[in-house]
């Protein structure tokens, strides 16, 4: 008996693809292997939530582990990361910044300025400077700010 596999020669990049009906643009199977890959990466999201439950006056350390300041238990970054968007919500409206701190390196990352708003959102962005192993931590800044919930998605590479 004869195994049609082991005589079989086409390949991946030989095989056609029907991208008519499923969003991609690639034409044989091996490119729309390596587009659905290059899509899953970029599209890797975690979002992170820090708050206080009070008036976050300008320096304030927001929490990221509930009761204890992001400057005392801060984020531990596992992997090369982008910020790619954030968003603020407040009691009332306020105005304000909140700082995305790497306190590994000594270094404000993004400030997002929040002004006269109780939502706010950041999007589009791709804020780079985040390394494994850093430790970050989210403050306020400027004015302060009643009872602040922030957003941050990140997004990896590996």
């Amino acid at each position: 008996m004869r195994s049609f596999y082991k005589t079989r020669t086409q390949t991946a990049d030989q095989t056609p693809f029907d991208n008519s009906t499923n969003g991609f643009n690639s034409i044989t199977v091996q490119d729309a292997i390596e587009e659905a890959l290059s899509d899953a990466i970029n599209n890797d999201r975690y979002p992170i939530q820090a708050s206080y439950n009070g008036n976050a006056t300008s320096g304030r350390y927001l929490e990221i582990f509930p009761g204890e300041s992001s400057d005392v238990a801060p984020l531990y970054m596992p992997s090369i990361s982008f910020i790619v968007a954030i968003t603020i919500q407040a009691s009332t409206t306020s105005t304000g910044s909140i700082q995305v701190y790497n306190i590994t390196t000594n270094t404000v990352i993004y400030t997002a300025s929040y002004a006269g708003a109780s939502a706010q959102a950041f999007t589009g962005l791709l804020v780079g400077g985040l390394s494994p192993g850093n430790l970050v931590a989210i403050r306020t800044s400027g004015a302060s700010i009643n009872k602040p919930k922030v957003r941050i998605w990140f997004n990896t590479s590996s």
